[in-house]
């Protein structure tokens, strides 16, 4: 046994092992054992499931709801479909449309933005935006559309 002073108020007793202290042996395996153990919570993780690549099965009810929805009409969305919409609509993430006159309320019940909650587009349309009335359009895939009539 010896031991290493880091600084004058700190020493650190090692064990030596040859010419590597036990120590360095330990800043090398521990965090390789922990990258190993943590690696299939990390999104880079995904590429090695065989679905990896592969179209989502709610792609077509996607499409559907890009069709629904009229080129330059304004959108509330959760992240879901907001990179989808944003390129022919006017977009909002959902919460931040305060006072704006929103023509759709596109919801899916399986974003996180939902906090696991079972949400109804209507009433997430008629409740955030007193005086409007909304009937829902399209329901598929845990998606629900919301158009305005009033």
């Amino acid at each position: 046994k010896s031991s290493k002073c880091v600084s004058r108020l700190i020493c650190v007793p090692l064990l030596r092992v040859g010419r590597r202290s036990l120590a360095y042996e330990a800043a090398l395996v521990v965090p390789l054992l922990l990258g190993i153990y943590l690696a299939p919570n990390l999104s880079l993780w995904q590429m090695t499931s065989p679905t990896f690549g592969q179209e989502s099965p709610r792609a077509a009810t996607i499409a559907q709801i890009e069709e629904i929805i009229p080129d330059g009409a304004t959108v509330e969305t959760d992240l879901t479909l907001l990179a989808y919409l944003v390129p022919q609509h006017e977009v909002y993430w959902v919460g931040s449309a305060k006072g704006a006159s929103v023509d759709y309320v596109v919801v899916d019940s399986s974003s996180s933005a939902w906090g696991g909650r079972d949400v109804s587009a209507v009433d997430y349309a008629q409740g955030t935006h007193p005086g409007s009335r909304y009937e829902s359009i399209l329901k598929a895939d845990k998606f629900e559309v919301a158009r305005r009539i009033q």
